[in-house]
């Protein structure tokens, strides 16, 4: 059901819950239907994007799932039924996040799986059986529906791995196998475009992004069977990647669009290796050694993330970060002086000439990796590589 590697159930969590507490992108909100779907607390594009997706009901679903709390399970029947009534796809008071690609995506599965539990447990009146299960057909439709796909970012992924789930949970419904069909084709294509197969990195140029679409794929390929042997290949690919973008203190390296926060588990656990390791196709290389690190970047594969970044790189010593990167300020909000700063050259450890940032939005087609080589000698490493911009 979970589509991103999530911190373990706590007892704080359990208490909010009781409190009708919910974490909303980082933020403890109360939540008590009815909602107001067009609240933004925070004046943030990003905290409304996640509270439409509804990522915060995993918390209610875990503890019903592992507890069989059967009350849990009803809080959030409670607020999947307020946010269909409350957003009809162009509802006067529908919120601005709610019919986005990603949103959807996530939200699909969460949709699926509590309709499906809800069921099981005669937690559905007939008017909210109905009102749910015309909400799966609605969500379907809209994500099926190409006008609605963004196959040029990896919100098209989400979108395709929320379909898919969300059929695998209303499998009793006949029209559920074609969803499944559809979301399979579709992702294995998309995919296929937003990975590096050979190196297993993914080609947004952040690492974070990495992390993401690593735990869509292992999800996907362990519990549905999508892709196979390939995909459990790559899977194997994007963990060993995965540990090279892990400063020695845990934290992700913060290249493009990448917090300065704690790498998921896996990765940190996949970061004990040491000496050089450079994946030239994508466009990354890094060295670790005796608590030393070195990472560099030089890649545009699509606007998705971009940062004019070329030949940036992070140094790590004696326990500190000492030369950093400015990593993501804010979402989707270009006029941010802020988030200005943090994708122009400014904002990253580069040459500049005239005081002008690299001007990569000037080229309709990225031009892929610019590293061009790798090596190491006694006691040393050196990377290659070139700034198209």
């Amino acid at each position: 059901m979970l589509l991103f590697e999530v911190p373990p159930l706590t007892e704080t969590y359990r208490r909010n819950l009781a409190q009708n507490i919910y974490t909303v992108r980082g933020t403890d909100i109360e939540l008590v239907p009815p909602i107001d779907w067009r609240m933004d607390p925070y004046d943030n594009l990003n905290w409304r994007f996640w509270f439409h997706a509804m990522q915060h009901l995993d918390v209610p679903l875990r503890v019903y799932e592992q507890d069989g709390d059967l009350e849990a399970l009803g809080k959030a029947r409670e607020q999947m039924l307020d946010l269909v009534s409350g957003n009809p796809i162009g509802g006067e008071r529908t919120g601005d996040y709610a019919w986005f690609d990603m949103s959807a995506g996530i939200r699909a599965a969460f949709l699926g799986y509590a309709w499906r539990e809800c069921r099981r447990n005669d937690l559905l009146d007939s008017d909210q059986d109905s009102e749910l299960t015309d909400s799966l057909h609605v969500h379907a439709r809209w994500l099926s529906d190409e006008e609605n796909y963004t196959a040029e970012t990896n919100h098209g992924l989400f979108e395709d791995a929320g379909l898919y789930l969300m059929g695998a949970y209303a499998d009793e419904l006949p029209e559920s196998a074609g969803w499944r069909e559809l979301a399979e084709n579709r992702f294995l294509e998309t995919l296929a475009r937003h990975v590096q197969f050979e190196e297993g990195v993914h080609k947004e140029q952040s690492p974070s992004y990495h992390f993401y679409i690593r735990d869509v794929v292992k999800l996907l390929n362990e519990q549905a069977g999508i892709g196979g042997e390939r995909l459990a290949e790559l899977v194997r690919k994007l963990d060993a990647a995965a540990g090279w973008m892990v400063l020695p203190d845990g934290m992700m390296t913060p290249f493009g669009d990448t917090d300065l926060d704690e790498a998921p588990a896996f990765a940190r656990e996949a970061a004990g290796e040491e000496g050089l390791r450079a994946f030239l196709e994508t466009g990354y290389a890094f060295v670790r050694r005796d608590g030393s690190y070195l990472g560099m970047t030089c890649c545009y594969h699509s606007t998705a993330h971009k940062q004019a970044d070329e030949l940036s790189w992070s140094l790590f010593e004696n326990g500190h970060l000492v030369v950093g990167e400015a990593g993501r300020y804010g979402y989707r909000d270009e006029k941010d002086p802020a988030r200005i700063y943090a994708r122009a050259s400014h904002g990253h450890n580069v040459l500049i000439v005239d005081d002008e940032s690299f001007p990569w939005r000037d080229h309709n087609v990225g031009y892929g990796s610019g590293l061009l080589a790798a090596g190491e000698g006694e006691g040393w490493y050196a990377i290659l590589g070139r700034n198209p911009l």
